[in-house]
């Protein structure tokens, strides 16, 4: 079957030129937006109950469409939090979709495949939602597509309002509004002065939090809708549809055809409760799943037996979810034979012995500053791990040397990747102890699942 993409960082200027540009090369000589097919393997679990389909109300707003565009090692995840909020003020879920792309081979510049793609998504929600024209947000590399969009008259035509965030400047459309979000503690671009562009003011915030704090939340908000935003906080609802998107990291290739068992799990342990899933779903085009109906103060995994290229299962733990959440997305590990399945190969062995996988926090970078993440009680934000200038928003653990000893040092194969980094931690698998995350007292408990048979462990963490 032939992969399949769905339309939903590397930075452009760069503060960390050399260890960037040093895998920019190994992207560009690597990277391929075909060289993963999508499974076609995987099917629904003979016993598991399907839930019935949802019902979703209609919904109308007064604002024009939006769609995000991503950066390099990114995905539209980025900006599930602001969604949220979007959404808390009013919006239509529907209405606010992303664009996901291989930023492999889309690094500084779009290849006229994504340029295509991207023009697909545009014509599509402009056609679903009956907008003549929608407003559009780049985030960091994510901004050299959207020039590379922009750049054509016909294009331009189709986006009343950009939002350049964190990303290269150039010269913006004249028929199109833009606003320009930057900051003095962005380590990869710093503060800058958009010609063309409204500029305002910025605290000192992350590259990742620069797209997803609150205080950007309100300038987009006020760009978009000329007002003040009622609300920068995720609002509860009764209401819980999730859905979302698997799709292997970097390549952002969806897997199609693909099992996901969804299952509540117990908080303090972990352990799922009952026999059996609340419901099976299986991934269809673009890598899509759900809607689901999510229960309030539930801890849920998000199971994939068949988790990555290398056929190494995945295991995906949740916070509970306040509201309806339409872009969850599960990511398994990328292809071998690409430069990010180069940069992560091994960082995980498989062994009957141990268990290993990936902390990630959606929404900002983990600074040892300020933050203090524990894993099985062992301090990950440590020297080389969630310095300031790494701008580290996942961290690998496993026993990287398989010493069967935990050094409690950086895993040093990620020593030159962006954003991501690595702990070297030795977590003996047991049936019986639970597996405790801890960041700054937010807790997430799981098994202590053997990356042989089980597969590995994904840990979200988001800041609402």
């Amino acid at each position: 079957m032939a992969p399949t993409e769905r339309p939903t960082h590397l930075p452009c200027p760069a503060r960390a030129v050399a260890p960037l540009l040093t895998l920019a090369l190994l992207l560009t000589a690597c990277g391929s937006e075909s060289s993963v097919d999508a499974h076609d393997d995987a099917g629904a679990v003979d016993d598991t109950p399907v839930q019935t389909e949802l019902v979703i109300e209609p919904c109308e707003q007064p604002h024009a469409p939006v769609l995000f565009v991503h950066g390099g090692f990114g995905s539209g995840d980025q900006f599930t939090l602001q969604a949220q909020r979007l959404a808390s003020n009013g919006y239509c879920e529907s209405h606010i979709r992303t664009f996901d792309y291989d930023s492999q081979t889309n690094t500084g510049m779009a290849t006229a495949a994504t340029i295509t793609r991207l023009d697909a998504a545009v014509d599509s929600l402009l056609e679903d939602t009956g907008a003549e024209r929608l407003h559009m947000l780049g985030h960091s590399n994510g901004c050299s597509i959207a020039r590379d969009y922009l750049e054509d008259a016909e294009h331009s035509a189709k986006v009343e309002k950009y939002v350049n965030v964190a990303g290269a400047e150039w010269a913006f459309p004249d028929d199109t509004e833009v606003l320009g979000l930057t900051s003095e503690g962005d380590q990869i671009i710093g503060r800058v002065e958009y010609e063309g562009a409204d500029n305002p003011a910025m605290p000192v915030l992350d590259h990742i939090a620069i797209l997803t704090a609150v205080e950007p939340f309100e300038a987009i908000h006020e760009f978009f809708t000329g007002e003040a935003p009622e609300t920068t906080r995720v609002v509860e609802s009764d209401v819980r549809h999730v859905s979302g998107f698997v799709m292997n990291f970097a390549e952002n290739v969806a897997r199609v055809d693909t099992t996901i068992d969804v299952w509540p799990v117990d908080a303090e342990t972990g352990e799922r409760i009952g026999d059996e899933p609340t419901v099976s779903l299986v991934t269809e085009e673009g890598g899509a799943f759900g809607p689901f109906a999510a229960e309030a103060d539930t801890y849920y995994e998000f199971f994939i037996p068949d988790g990555s290229e290398m056929d190494m299962p995945l295991h995906v733990y949740v916070e509970p979810f306040k509201r309806s959440m339409h872009l969850l997305y599960l990511k398994t590990m990328p292809a071998p034979l690409t430069a990010a399945g180069f940069l992560l190969s091994g960082i995980a062995p498989p062994t009957t012995d141990a268990t290993g996988g990936i902390i990630q926090h959606t929404d900002r970078a983990i600074d040892k500053a300020i933050d203090s993440l524990t894993v099985d009680g062992v301090e990950a934000a440590i020297d080389g791990v969630a310095d300031v200038e790494s701008t580290t928003v996942a961290i690998f653990f496993a026993d990287g040397n398989e010493n069967g000893v935990t050094d409690a040092t950086p895993l040093s194969q990620l020593s030159i990747a962006p954003f991501l980094k690595g702990i070297d931690v030795f977590i003996p698998s047991d049936e019986d102890t639970p597996l405790v995350f801890d960041l700054n007292g937010q807790r997430i408990a799981t098994p202590r699942w053997a990356t042989d048979p089980e597969g590995t462990i994904t840990v979200l963490f988001a800041s609402e």
